[in-house]
């Protein structure tokens, strides 16, 4: 089974940003391990621009692990969504 691009992950999670996802940058899908205490899965609701510890924000509908506190943050902002 082929991966799917950044547009098409988008277009299930966020049907009406999925028109304005402009670049398709190829991810490597990450494995399925539990993150670590304190940390929790999140899944990106929008395109954050620039970096967070020096890598680059996923695509939209893409997973980032983050503290549970920081991540709780950006999901109240409308950012991300618990995965």
């Amino acid at each position: 089974m082929a991966a799917k691009s950044d547009v098409e992950v988008a277009a299930e999670v966020v049907p009406e940003v999925a028109a304005e996802v402009a670049e398709v940058v190829p991810e490597v899908a990450a494995e399925d391990v539990e993150p670590e205490p304190g940390l929790a899965e999140f899944v990106q609701r929008v395109q954050i621009t620039g970096t967070r510890d020096g890598e680059k924000w996923p695509g939209i509908g893409r997973r980032v692990t983050l503290p549970i506190a920081e991540g709780r943050s950006y999901a109240a902002l409308g950012y991300v969504t618990e995965a």
